[in-house]
């Protein structure tokens, strides 16, 4: 009965043996598994290091660009601020200089038949142009001040 019995406990021994070879054998590539998603997961983590920094230099940059390109516009709105009270100041001046090539030439046409009668006296003729031409200064200072204006609404 021992050796029934020693053979047995030998028996039950050889079992839990050979089950703890194949359960170390299944932890074993469990674990080989882990390594190899341990592996990915590190490359996917560089991955992401890598394009984490290169989001911070684009963004870095980005703000650059932002600001430098607020400072241009900025210098340029001034520029054009300037420019264009100039440009409306000479519009005025120009204005000025029609209404009193205008009011020159109407006291032209006015003393034109005041001079006729006054022929009868001897006066020095002023180096006035005949009327005609007064006329078309006036129109080509009238083009030139539409011309202005033109310029000054499509800017």
């Amino acid at each position: 009965m021992s050796n029934v019995l020693a053979l047995g406990i030998e028996s039950l021994v050889a079992i839990l043996l050979a089950c703890t070879i194949i359960y170390c054998f299944l932890l074993n590539r469990r674990l080989d598994r882990l390594n190899a998603d341990s592996a990915v997961l590190r490359s996917t983590i560089g991955e992401l290091v890598g394009a984490t920094d290169s989001a911070e230099r684009a963004i870095a940059t980005l703000k650059y660009l932002a600001a430098e390109s607020d400072r241009v516009l900025t210098d340029r709105l001034g520029r054009a601020d300037r420019m264009s009270a100039e440009i409306a100041d000479q519009i005025s001046a120009g204005e000025s200089i029609i209404q009193r090539i205008t009011a020159i030439v109407q006291a032209g046409r006015a003393s034109a038949p005041i001079a006729l009668a006054a022929n009868a006296v001897q006066f020095p003729t002023p180096s006035v142009p005949p009327p005609r031409q007064l006329g078309g200064t006036a129109a080509a200072a009238q083009a030139l001040v539409e011309r202005v204006r033109e310029r000054v609404a499509v800017a």
